[in-house]
C-alpha cells in the first residue's frame, strides 16, 4: 500500500506551485509589455523616403465610423493636434467649393477667362487650390519663354496690369529640392512664379516665392493626382498644400499648407506624411 502525505503537507505544495507560477505569469506578461513598448518605439521612429510609413493617426482616422466623423467633440480636436490632407479632386464645372474639414466653404473659385480680372488669381493658396481643381493655371499666367527678351515677357504681363506671373518649363532632376520630398511617381515637375500685387514683379525680377507642382503625385499616397508644395525662401525649405482651408468655420487659423520641412541642398528627412482625411460629411475626395 502507498503511503499517502499528509494534507498540511499537500497543502503547502500547492500553494507553492501556485505562487510559482502566478510569478512566472507576472514576469512572461511584463516582458512582452517591454517588447511591445520597444516595438511601438522603433515603429515610430523609423520612417523612410522609400517606405510607405506614416503617423498612427491614419489607423485612428481610417477606422472612424460615420457617427463618430459627424460629432465634432470626438473628430476635430484630435484632428487639430496633427497633420492632414484632402486627396486633390479633378473638377470640370467652371465654379468650385474650397471646403473647411466641417463641410463648410471657405471660398470658391471660378474659372479663369481674359474678360475677369477677378479670376485672375495670385494668391498661393488661390493658385495651389486652383490647379488641384482644374489642372490648368489661370489666364493671367505666361510660360517664361527663356528663348524670348525680358521685355517681350514683361510686354505679355502688362496686359494684367499688376497680376501678370510666369511658370516654367518642365523639369526632371531628381536632385535638388527634388530630393527632399517624398519619391514621386515620375520625375516632372514646374513652378509658378507668387508675388503680391503691391510686389516689385517684373519678368527680371520674380521674387523667392513659387509653387512646385509634381504632376503626377507621390507614391505614399497610392494616386497621381497632382500634389503641390510652396516655398516663400527659394527652395531652402516648403509646405505641402493640403486641399482644404481650415478645421472648422469659426476658426481663424488657415490649415492649407502643412509642416514646413527642409528643401534645396538638405536631402530627406525633415519631411512629415500627412494622414489622409475627408471632408466632414461630403463624399471622400479621391
Amino acid at each position: 500500500m502507498k503511503k499517502l502525505l499528509p494534507l498540511s503537507l499537500l497543502f503547502l505544495l500547492l500553494s507553492s506551485c501556485s505562487l510559482n507560477f502566478s510569478k512566472a505569469s507576472s514576469e512572461t506578461n511584463n516582458s512582452s509589455f517591454d517588447d511591445l513598448e520597444s516595438s511601438l518605439e522603433i515603429s515610430s521612429s523609423s520612417f523612410s523616403k522609400e517606405s510607405d510609413s506614416s503617423f498612427s493617426s491614419n489607423s485612428y482616422i481610417d477606422s472612424l465610423t460615420s457617427e463618430e466623423e459627424s460629432s465634432s467633440s470626438s473628430y476635430f480636436p484630435y484632428i487639430e493636434e496633427g497633420y492632414y490632407r484632402v486627396a486633390p479632386k479633378f473638377e470640370t464645372s467652371s465654379t468650385i467649393a474650397f471646403y473647411n474639414l466641417d463641410g463648410s466653404i471657405y471660398k470658391t473659385i471660378r474659372k479663369s477667362t481674359l474678360e475677369d480680372p477677378s479670376t485672375w488669381y495670385i494668391d498661393p493658396i488661390d493658385l495651389a487650390f486652383y490647379y488641384s481643381s482644374f489642372r490648368s493655371l489661370p489666364v493671367n499666367y505666361i510660360f517664361n519663354d527663356t528663348n524670348l527678351a525680358s521685355s517681350s515677357l514683361q510686354t505679355q504681363l502688362n496686359k494684367f496690369n499688376k497680376k501678370g506671373r510666369l511658370y516654367s518649363k518642365d523639369y526632371s532632376r531628381v536632385d535638388g529640392y527634388m530630393a527632399s520630398i517624398p519619391e514621386p511617381y515620375e520625375y516632372k515637375y514646374f513652378e509658378i512664379d507668387i508675388a503680391k500685387e503691391n510686389s516689385s514683379y517684373t519678368a527680371k525680377s520674380r521674387g523667392r516665392n513659387r509653387l512646385v507642382v509634381v504632376y503626377n503625385g507621390l507614391k505614399q499616397y497610392n494616386s497621381t493626382a497632382p500634389i503641390i508644395f510652396y516655398t516663400t525662401n527659394h527652395y531652402s525649405s516648403f509646405k505641402e498644400f493640403t486641399n482644404f482651408a481650415k478645421i472648422k468655420n469659426e476658426s481663424t487659423s488657415l490649415k492649407c499648407f502643412g509642416k514646413e520641412f527642409d528643401g534645396e541642398g538638405n536631402g530627406f528627412g525633415s519631411y512629415i506624411k500627412p494622414a489622409t482625411v475627408s471632408i466632414l460629411n461630403k463624399t471622400p475626395l479621391i
